[in-house]
């Protein structure tokens, strides 16, 4: 290997060290706001829900995202059937009652 293949290599690996620790420092950066942020929702008075990981992450959680809402609309859909029920419930009974 010449000196000056040599210094292009190591010029290489400087580069793509420093270009990880930028990145590294940035995925940093994003998590602790994402923990500041929910750190600041259990405090606060308006109870919104916490950030998840795809908040800060979306391209590694798209994934998860998808499937936690799919999970929190049946969930939903359960408990509005629930309620449902509950009230046809209620307005047989006060049906009943009224007879």
């Amino acid at each position: 290997m010449t000196p000056n293949e040599l210094e292009d290599v190591i010029g290489a690996s400087v580069r793509e060290r420093r270009r990880q620790r930028k990145l590294k420092i940035a995925d940093d950066y994003r998590l602790a706001g994402l923990i500041a942020s929910n750190i600041g929702i259990m405090f606060s008075k308006d109870r919104k829900e916490p950030q998840m990981p795809w908040d800060g992450f979306p391209e590694l959680f798209a994934e998860e995202r998808e499937e936690y809402e799919r999970q929190r609309a049946i969930a939903e859909m359960e408990a509005y059937k629930i309620r449902f029920r509950e009230r046809v419930e209620n307005h047989n009974r006060q049906m009943r009652e009224v007879k």
